[in-house]
């Protein structure tokens, strides 16, 4: 056996309480990391409370979960990873509470000028009294714009966004659809208006040419009661003679003479069975038949 002086055995229980300090300090003498999980979890409430678990949600998650694997190391007694873990947590999570406050006032501006908007195209269907064009979207525009007011007061900011931009959107449809029913309005009132000046001015040119009918006609010379119902402004129809005839009885005794200078009555608004016996009697007796003393 090898003999061990008295300073070899020394160093040996030197170097034995070295290593024995060493596992001691890194397994029994580090205490739980109760404060940095505590502050840890102060500071992911805080960012929380900031909005980030809705502006910034991928970020909030990740500095969740590693405050539970801080909690999970500490439950398994692995104080130093756990109390690093815990350090990183907190650090993180203020980080993440600044930049979501920063997001979420962005967020509140945008939805402020969304709301801007929205409103705006809504005072513009009530100036144009869009609820008759269609009154059940113009209900439902106005009850979406209410729950968007309460999505604004409840600081979800995103969601008001979103939504204000599809409401502006029926917004202009709507707009759109009372457009084009003005148009085909406007439209079919000009057409009115065309067909009731069309007719007011036939009756101008029927009136006009009523005023150029004469209704007395003065015998010219080699006229005959044919000739003068041949004539445009009298009848325009030679075989209805014997109208102007039986008229004018007093002054014709023979419808075959009459003489220059006669003023005979040319009769208006004949009953059609008037015409039509007229231009009977012509054509029994002809255009020259001699009077038959009747």
């Amino acid at each position: 056996m090898i003999g061990w002086s008295k300073k070899s055995l020394n160093l040996v229980g030197i170097g034995v309480g070295v290593v024995c300090c060493f596992f001691v300090g890194l397994y029994g003498c580090v205490k739980p990391p109760i404060k940095e999980i505590a502050d840890a979890e102060v500071a992911l409430a805080a960012a929380r409370s900031s909005g980030a678990e809705r502006y910034l949600m991928e970020e909030y998650k990740d500095v969740e979960k590693k405050l539970g694997k801080a909690r999970l190391m500490a439950e398994e007694q692995k104080y130093k990873i756990a109390r690093g873990l815990a350090l990183e947590s907190a650090n993180e999570a203020w980080r993440v509470k600044s930049q979501a406050e920063r997001v979420k006032g962005k967020a509140r501006k945008d939805a402020e000028k969304a709301l801007a908007v929205t409103h705006k195209a809504i005072c513009e269907l009530e100036e144009k009294r869009a609820i008759k064009y269609d009154i059940e979207e113009y209900m439902a525009i106005l009850n979406l714009f209410r729950e968007v007011q309460k999505e604004y007061n409840e600081e979800r900011y995103l969601q008001v966004i979103e939504k204000a931009g599809s409401i502006t959107q029926r917004c202009n449809a709507l707009q759109k659809k009372a457009r084009e029913i003005d148009a085909q309005q406007k439209s079919e009132d000009l057409r009115f208006e065309k067909r009731k000046q069309l007719k007011k001015t036939e009756g101008l040119v029927e009136e006009k040419k009523k005023k150029l009918e004469i209704i007395e006609h003065v015998v010219q010379f080699g006229e005959c009661l044919w000739k003068i119902c041949q004539e445009a402004q009298v009848y325009n129809n030679p075989l209805i003679w014997p109208i102007v005839y039986k008229a004018n009885r007093s002054q014709i005794r023979d419808p075959d003479l009459i003489y220059p200078g006669q003023r005979f009555i040319i009769p208006r608004e004949l009953p059609e069975d008037q015409i039509d016996g007229a231009s009977l009697d012509a054509k029994s007796r002809g255009a020259w038949s001699l009077y038959d003393n009747k």
